[in-house]
């Protein structure tokens, strides 16, 4: 519970800024517990790569709509359709992020928000997380500077951006110092 609280603060005043009916995607939703964050009356959307964690999600948000999706491939859904699209720790499993990136910017509507942690490959993380990192197959690590640098290569504009330790504790760093990375940027 915690671990998810901590990654939605961020995001609270943003949240405010919607509307009542706004429009969310998770990609890499899982069972969706960052989902249920969200004010209920929001349209809750939640995308991942497993059969398993669609089917939990499904019935612990029975009001959300969940789709398995290969998220490389593309995104179905309309174009400018979402408001808030939000992807956690799911960029470092993806071989080519930059086409996210991409599909996001489509169905993200003018103006909207996109919300993205992932792994800060940075001298601590390659000290003691590279057993870690190689167990979870991530793939696509990279350093908070071009993880922004992919941002603006998409076009997005980066609004808020930070690093932090998030392991007993959350604690965001000023600077580049910490082992995850977080972006707010919008289109």
């Amino acid at each position: 519970k915690k671990y998810f609280d901590n990654l939605y603060k961020p995001l609270i005043s943003f949240v405010h800024d919607l509307p009542d009916n706004a429009r969310i995607l998770d990609i890499g939703c899982a069972y969706g517990f960052m989902l249920e964050r969200f004010p209920q009356t929001f349209q809750k959307y939640g995308v991942d790569v497993s059969e398993h964690a669609i089917g939990i999600a499904k019935k612990r948000l029975p009001q959300a709509q969940f789709k398995v999706v290969q998220v490389e491939k593309g995104l179905p859904f309309a174009k400018n359709f979402f408001d808030l699209v939000i992807c956690n720790d799911v960029l470092e499993h993806l071989e080519k992020p930059e086409l996210l990136l991409k599909h996001v910017k489509t169905v993200l509507k003018p103006g909207g928000i996109f919300y993205v942690t992932t792994p800060n490959l940075n001298l601590i993380r390659r000290i003691f997380f590279a057993y870690a990192d190689k167990m979870e197959h991530h793939i696509s690590l990279m350093p908070h500077t071009k993880l922004l640098q992919m941002f603006n290569a998409a076009g997005f504009t980066v609004v808020n951006r930070w690093t932090f330790f998030h392991l007993y504790f959350y604690i965001p760093c000023n600077g580049d110092c910490g082992v995850e990375s977080a972006v707010v940027a919008r289109k």
